[in-house]
């Protein structure tokens, strides 16, 4: 089994037929938000803007969509969030298991693609689904070429065990399969909670 990081086209996606009907947990208006954020993100990345930047955006936060911003990028794009992930099942396809209400919605609303943890199970599997994802995203968008490239470094920073790195040799076992978590996000301040300060405040999450 081998798992990676990349954008998937959301046309690539499979759901289970009950996601539609089951409510998430997820406030819908602000899951429509944070999806619609996506696109952004990947031309902000594009742009120039690092981890750091992200990071300072959700901790210092000069308005609600600065927030939203980075908050959305800790999810999707980073090891300690609550990413999206999907399974390539034979006959089926890349089948989303995490995140299904999220996936949908940015289907629904437009998003040509989402960045997720994929399994696959092998690596000539890992090579074939990731080279049509890779592909298709570029045909949505040649103007952003270096998405792709981009995907592949984060890729390798967060699965360092698939490249036969010492992190390899130090894990072995499953573990090397999940994705090496970075202390740089933990922020229990805003983790917990995001006071917005506007008239009497509201509580985010």
């Amino acid at each position: 089994m081998e798992r990676a990081f990349f954008s998937v086209p959301t046309s690539f996606l499979e759901f289970d037929p009950d996601a539609s009907r089951n409510p998430g947990k997820m406030d819908p208006v602000e899951m429509r938000k944070a999806m619609a954020s996506v696109p952004d993100l990947y031309r902000m990345r594009l742009a120039g803007y690092s981890d750091a930047d992200f990071r300072n955006l959700r901790a210092q936060p000069a308005t609600e969509l600065d927030h939203l911003r980075g908050s959305t990028y800790a999810n999707l794009f980073t090891s300690l969030g609550q990413p999206l992930r999907a399974e390539f099942i034979d006959g089926k396809g890349l089948v989303v298991t995490a995140g299904q209400h999220r996936a949908l919605e940015a289907k629904r609303i437009g998003v040509p693609y989402l960045p997720m943890h994929v399994t696959l199970p092998d690596s000539e599997h890992l090579v074939r689904v990731r080279e049509a994802c890779e592909t298709e995203v570029s045909r949505l968008t040649p103007d952003m070429a270096e998405l792709v490239g981009q995907d592949r470094a984060l890729d390798t920073r967060l699965y360092p065990a698939r490249e036969g790195s010492d992190f390899a040799e130090r894990q072995g076992g499953p573990e090397s399969r999940e994705p090496v978590r970075d202390p740089g996000w933990r922020n229990p301040e805003v983790d917990r909670d995001f006071l917005w300060r506007e008239g009497e405040g509201r509580s985010e999450r």
